[in-house]
């Protein structure tokens, strides 16, 4: 996170170190997408797919730069059978975060799955 007037890295407090702004808003911004994505979570585990896809994508209309949110919607989406989104999620994930092993590693093994289904259906 950093700070939306001149970009300096969040040192964890609720003013800028660098220029001085207050940051309490933006804060509590990603404390609601946080609070969201932790509900998420809860409700996957639960095995309540459609309700935790509901809440990460509430945690990612509050705070949509965060690479986690973008991989826990992947891997619900994959619960859900809708295929043809879970790549953009993952792809997203990975723009914010370029050096996520796990979602690297998701990615690719969804890619192959993909290419081995459609091997198996053109034999």
């Amino acid at each position: 996170m950093k700070c939306p007037v001149c970009h300096a890295p969040y040192r964890g407090k609720p003013v800028c170190t660098r220029c001085q702004c207050d940051l309490t808003p933006l804060l509590q911004i990603r404390n609601n997408a946080v609070f969201f994505y932790n509900q998420a979570v809860i409700a996957a585990r639960q095995e309540h797919w459609h309700e935790a896809l509901r809440l990460v994508d509430q945690a990612l209309e509050w705070f949509s730069a965060q690479a986690e949110f973008h991989l826990l919607r992947g891997k619900l989406l994959a619960q859900l059978h809708r295929y043809q989104e879970i790549i953009p999620a993952w792809k997203t994930a990975l723009r914010y975060d370029p050096d996520s092993q796990r979602t690297q590693t998701a990615l690719e093994a969804f890619q192959h799955l993909l290419k081995s289904t459609y091997a198996a259906l053109e034999t």
